[in-house]
């Protein structure tokens, strides 16, 4: 991979190429080798086992590959600097002296008190722009030392095999039930690993306990010239099983509905390509397998069903009016998602900003139907912080917020004037039973909302307000023409 006017840089140290301060540029070879074995098989099969057409056994394989989106390797959300805004591409590398830049100051702090901007609170979270207003802080040239990236020579297409085996018996000429296993398993996955990172200890982490800490220096001051050194690598790896459940009803006396139950578990070393999970690989750097953890999208039971009735014509009214009527309904609830619980500090000392908490083996008592919102829907004191020198025993996604379970619903009336002009009117309302639901605010022990509900799921996990899962009852209203 490479970029059409060669800017860019990979960070490799020993590589013959390198320059002196251990970059080679997209000038000199790509970013990776091209992975050429990419081979991936399809096999499936269909048993009619009585030859009557009523008990079907099918099974199914592929290995399937798919390259790590963009943003991975443009802006990785590595998060070593998380808050501070601090992250490194390889398209924004020191070498091309482009800096990741902090915009966390108001803008009173460098413009007077009596500015345009000084009083706007909306700075705190957006680039502010006015004649005279540095957008990116007083200074835009930060000093070292600095972050950078480097991409593994040989590294793999992320690839995935994906197994399943069905048994559909068909009860009737209009209802199936079907028992089926589905699994995946995925291998070559993205991983960020610090190269640079400190070895656990009570000694703080500094230039003399980083690996290349004495390696690179600044040639004006002697101080270290980088900080953390954060490799993309395969190393990441995943597992999908599942007992998935499904009956279906097919134009019953205008009546058309299936049911689904799935009972899974997904793990893995990390659910985000671009390093979004800031805890899941970092805690160990040397040992990957410490991050395979519940998936942050793991919801081990989920249950679902459709139902769509068109309603009979009713006599005595006009064609317009007296058909055309049908009502549609979705249920849905499933097992809450899971989350990590980790404090704001570095008592290992490697050099972290966050890490994960210690567990001390009392029971988490969940109570996810509190009545006053400032109650804890779980023991919150079965955490505490890490002893200095040491990391947190708490796992990757160790706690799980609560579920959701939400009915919605429609009224349709189809409109058909001739045989290319149709209207439908819909009204769909959203939880009909107004059935209350929360997401978890954080699982920062430092912080007043740890073990607090602070908002519907739509709003807490950043979805769509108001339309999205959780949210309170609500409807619209639409109109379809068809010519």
């Amino acid at each position: 991979m490479g970029e059409r006017d060669k800017i860019g840089a990979n960070f490799l140290p020993d590589d013959p190429k390198a320059d002196a301060n251990g970059f080679v540029s997209l000038a000199k070879q790509p970013l990776y080798n091209v992975d050429k074995n990419n081979f991936g098989p399809r096999v499936g099969f269909a048993w009619d086992v009585f030859k009557n057409g009523k008990t079907v056994l099918r099974a199914g394989y592929s290995l399937n590959y798919d390259l790590a989106n963009f943003g991975t390797i443009a802006a990785p959300q590595t998060y070593f600097n998380m808050w501070s805004g601090t992250r490194s591409g390889f398209f924004t590398q020191f070498a091309q002296g482009i800096f990741a830049v902090s915009e966390n100051i108001t803008p009173s702090a460098y413009t007077d008190p009596g500015g345009i901007l000084a009083s706007n609170s909306l700075c705190l979270s957006y680039l502010c722009m006015a004649p005279g207003l540095d957008i990116y802080g007083p200074s835009v040239t930060p000093s070292p030392p600095f972050n950078v990236v480097q991409l593994v020579r040989n590294f793999q297409t992320p690839m995935n095999h994906a197994y399943n085996l069905t048994i559909e018996q068909a009860l009737s000429n209009k209802t199936a039930f079907s028992i089926a296993y589905v699994g995946t398993k995925g291998r070559d996955l993205v991983n960020w690993r610090d190269l640079n990172a400190c070895p656990v200890s009570t000694l703080p982490c500094d230039s003399t306990r980083q690996p290349f800490g004495t390696r690179f220096t600044d040639p004006n001051t002697g101080a270290p010239l980088y900080n953390h050194m954060l490799q993309l690598n395969n190393d990441g790896y995943s597992n999908y099983n599942s007992l998935q459940l499904a009956y279906k009803v097919r134009e019953m006396h205008g009546f058309t509905g299936q049911v689904n139950y799935t009972w899974s578990r997904a793990f893995d070393t990390g659910s985000a390509n671009r390093g979004g999970t800031f805890l899941s690989d970092y805690q160990n750097p040397y040992n990957v397998s410490k991050a395979y953890a519940p998936s942050d999208f793991d919801t081990p039971w989920n249950i679902n069903f459709t139902a769509v009735y068109d309603l009979p014509k009713i006599h005595g009214l006009p064609k317009l009016v007296g058909e055309g009527w049908s009502i549609n309904s979705l249920f849905r609830a499933q097992d809450g998602r899971p989350f990590s619980v980790y404090l704001r500090g570095d008592p290992s000392n490697q050099g972290l900003r966050e890490t994960y908490a210690d567990y001390t083996g009392a029971p988490l008592d969940y109570h996810f139907h509190i009545k006053n919102v400032e109650d804890n829907f779980f023991n919150t004191s079965a955490f505490v912080a890490p002893a200095d020198g040491s990391l947190g025993n708490t796992t990757r996604n160790r706690v799980r917020q609560p579920g959701i379970a939400q009915l919605d619903m429609g009224l349709f009336k189809s409109f058909k004037f001739t045989e290319r002009f149709s209207v439908k009117f819909k009204w769909e309302i959203f939880n009909v039973l107004n059935h209350a639901m929360f997401a978890y605010e954080t699982g920062n022990i430092n912080s007043s909302g740890f073990g607090k509900l602070f908002a519907t799921p739509d709003v807490g996990l950043g979805f769509n307000p108001v339309l999205g899962t959780g949210a309170q009852r609500n409807m619209q209203f639409g109109l379809a023409v068809d010519f």
